[in-house]
């Protein structure tokens, strides 16, 4: 019966160590969502100041951040 126990506690520490694994990677995968949604509203910003610099008619950018939304 202890070397069923002692199997029985070595798989629960194991899942616990994938838990730990899985808590990590999604907080990994949590920051890189929030990066990329950053660099998105720069490269929106970035076409914002190109259109007002280059003259160019704004119904294109209007379709473009209602897409966004």
């Amino acid at each position: 019966m202890t070397g069923g126990l002692h199997e029985t506690s070595q798989a629960i520490g194991r899942l616990q160590a994938s838990v730990e694994k899985l808590e990590h990677a999604v907080a990994r995968l949590s920051d890189r969502i929030e990066d990329l949604q950053r660099l998105r509203w720069l490269m929106v910003g970035a076409l914002i100041v190109l259109c007002g610099i280059s003259g160019a008619s704004g119904g294109w950018l209007s379709k473009l951040l209602d897409l966004g939304s």
